[in-house]
C-alpha cells in the first residue's frame, strides 16, 4: 500500500520542478476534474502555484547548503577569496612598483 504522506511528498517535489506554466495546467485540470467550482478551482490554482514557489525557494536553499558544505568539505576556494587574494596580489605589486622605482632613483 502507498504511503499517503510519501506520495504527497513526491508530487510537492514533482510540481516545484515544473515550470510556472505546467503548473497552471496541472491545477487547472484537477480543478476540472474535480467538478470544482470557478471560485474553488481558481483558489485551488493559486494555492497550488504559491505551494509550488514557496517549495521551489525551500528546494533551492537545500541545495545550496548541501553545495556549500561540499565545497567546504572539498576545501574549494569561494569566488569571495580570490577576488580578496587578487585584490592583495594587487596591492602587493603596486608597493613593490613603489619600491622599485624609489630603489632606481637612488642609482
Amino acid at each position: 500500500m502507498e504511503n499517503p504522506f510519501r506520495t504527497g511528498i513526491y508530487a510537492g517535489l514533482g510540481l516545484a520542478l515544473r515550470t510556472r506554466d505546467a503548473v497552471l495546467e496541472t491545477g487547472r485540470r484537477i480543478a476540472r476534474e474535480s467538478s470544482m467550482s470557478e471560485e474553488e478551482g481558481r483558489k485551488f490554482v493559486d494555492n497550488l502555484l504559491e505551494q509550488s514557489e514557496e517549495t521551489r525557494g525551500r528546494l533551492s536553499g537545500l541545495v545550496e547548503d548541501r553545495v556549500s558544505e561540499v565545497m567546504e568539505r572539498l576545501d574549494v576556494a569561494k569566488r569571495s577569496d580570490i577576488e580578496r587574494l587578487e585584490k592583495r596580489i594587487a596591492e602587493l605589486e603596486a608597493a613593490q612598483q613603489k619600491t622599485g622605482q624609489k630603489t632606481e632613483q637612488k642609482k
